[in-house]
């Protein structure tokens, strides 16, 4: 049977102007020459036939149609179509932003919203749209039916005065479509400020908090943004949830602490929402501005023998003697700080878990060397500084992992990042500030860093791997148990190798795998301060 498509608007002009721009663009139907210039013309023709596809200007009028333009009732006209129960699919073009019928345009309604300036896209915005409002679920991979062609990955750059919302392609997550500009980020920066303190997370009720933030980042910059009826179409149209990928860009450091890795995907009917990152990756990248070296990888994939740097920086272990702590002197706000550090359990288990998979998995797979810097801490063999250095000068690793202690003073942008090493002198440590380790890692060709340091990273520690062109890193943005640290590495690699899963669904595996052995969600912030810096242009990927 012949494909039944008709444009409603009252705008001649309009009207011939949709029809090329909807055929150039491949809607996939041929479009009648005669338009509908009502909404009294719009029901006589659906009920008088069976229909394929109704185009809807959504300011067309309700009667006289060559009357009056822009008194639309196209919210209206929906409600209409469906108590009559006529269900063909209706494409709306929307002039102008009007959320209340973009609400309207869900799938429930057989109906989706497409901005008219958004026709400039052509074929990149006009096929999904119809693939969402008319395209057929595939065999149900992963466990859930999803329609092929549609978007799977949602970013949001965040800049000091705006947040641009942007839709892409699991396939080609870096071609993406600028969706819609927020201008007020004044929630935003108040949870940032709200998140500024390093003891953030020590405090009572902090979940509260970080559910009004994360409902704060998603609710307005990623689903009021998008609009809620064509978020649903997304999240519908890729199977659920996890189906779909998102990225945060930061600009501006100040809103560095906000817990973005909280975001809260909100309910309807007034129950708690949903945590994105239990469900779908939530990560971050690095704007170009801050980048000061391109990685040299261009892709997320992993070499088929992956080599693995294991950097044990264990206290109280000098060969002189043990100590209960090892101190440290740092400089915070221009005063001497000394600080005391004691031996972690978690790192000889994460060493154990490391070493088992590596067995298991295979050396064609994945070949472990651990750094046991206890080994180097006297004066004749040059110590862990000299130690860390040259051997990342001098030698190329795919990963580094290091496990130990870290220090940071803040969220500033200016803070100390320091990571805490054994040293040449009983009971004394030494530092290494992470953009030195950052800067050693890219010369080693690394293409991920795990920052599992248990007692204080901050997140630019995490960003000034990106910075120097490493494309993937992980750290925690607070103080996390050493049982939790460990299980948390433990679920991330065994996703990584045993699984092969990517990195970001790797992290989204953990963030999970860890909530899911709490009793409550405020009993550790072990599943939502982690953050994952992804800067590939294949991020998305999910093995």
């Amino acid at each position: 049977m012949t494909a039944q498509v008709r444009i409603a608007t009252a705008s001649k002009d309009l009207f011939e102007s949709l029809r090329l721009s909807l055929v150039r663009a491949g809607i996939g139907f041929e479009i009648e020459a005669q338009r509908l210039a009502d909404g009294q013309e719009v029901l006589e023709w659906l009920e008088s036939g069976t229909r394929t596809l109704l185009v809807l200007d959504s300011l067309l009028p309700k009667v006289n149609g060559e009357g009056e333009y822009g008194t639309g009732y196209a919210a209206e006209l929906l409600h209409e179509l469906r108590s009559r129960g006529i269900r063909t699919p209706v494409l709306v073009i929307m002039q102008g932003f009007d959320p209340d019928l973009e609400r309207e345009c869900n799938p429930d309604n057989l109906a989706i919203a497409l901005p008219h300036e958004k026709l400039k896209h052509r074929a990149r915005v006009v096929k999904p749209f119809m693939a969402m409002l008319m395209g057929r679920p595939d065999d149900g991979a992963e466990g859930s039916p999803a329609i092929p062609g549609t978007f799977r990955v949602i970013e949001v750059d965040f800049h000091h005065d705006r947040s641009v919302c942007s839709l892409g392609f699991d396939d080609k997550p870096d071609d993406l479509i600028e969706w819609r500009h927020t201008r007020s980020l004044h929630d935003i920066k108040t949870v940032a400020h709200v998140f500024s303190p390093m003891n953030a997370y020590d405090e009572r009720g902090w979940i509260d908090k970080v559910r009004l933030g994360g409902e704060a980042v998603f609710g307005r910059h990623v689903m009021r943004a998008i609009g809620t009826g064509l978020f649903r179409h997304i999240e519908q149209a890729a199977g659920g949830l996890h189906r779909l990928s998102f990225r945060y860009g930061i600009s501006d450091p100040a809103l560095y602490p906000a817990p973005f890795e909280g975001s809260l995907r909100g309910n309807d009917d007034g129950h708690d929402g949903l945590f994105v990152l239990l469900n779908a990756p939530v990560v971050r990248r690095l704007p170009r501005p801050q980048v000061i070296r391109v990685s040299r990888h261009r892709t997320a994939r992993l070499p088929s023998r992956v080599r693995i740097l294991f950097i044990r920086s264990q206290m109280s272990e000098h060969p002189e003697g043990r100590t209960e702590k090892d101190r440290l002197v740092v400089q915070d706000e221009g005063q001497n700080k000394t600080l005391l550090f004691p031996r972690l359990a978690s790192i000889d288990v994460e060493l154990e878990h490391m070493t088992t998979l590596a067995a298991a998995v295979g050396r064609d797979r994945m070949e472990l060397e651990p750094l046991n810097l206890s080994d180097f801490q006297t004066a004749e063999k040059g110590g862990a500084l000299e130690c860390i250095r040259s051997k990342l000068r001098n030698e190329k690793y795919d990963l580094v992992h290091y496990a130990g202690h870290a220090w940071s003073n803040g969220f500033s942008g200016r803070e100390s990042n320091l990571l805490v090493l054994p040293g040449a002198t009983l009971g004394q440590a030494v530092s290494l500030p992470i953009d030195e380790l950052a800067e050693l890692a890219a010369k080693a060709e690394a293409r991920f860093v795990y920052l599992s340091a248990c007692r204080g990273t901050s997140t630019r520690s995490v960003q000034s791997f990106v910075a120097q062109g490493v494309p993937h890193a992980l750290g925690f943005r607070c103080n996390v148990e050493d049982v939790r640290a460990a299980a948390f590495a433990r679920t991330f690699y065994t996703s990584l190798f045993g699984t092969n899963s990517s990195f970001c669904h790797s992290f989204r595996e953990a963030c999970a795998s860890a909530r899911r052995d709490l009793v409550t969600d405020e009993e550790s912030p072990i599943w939502v301060t982690p953050i994952m810096l992804a800067q590939s242009p294949d991020w998305a990927m999910r093995h």
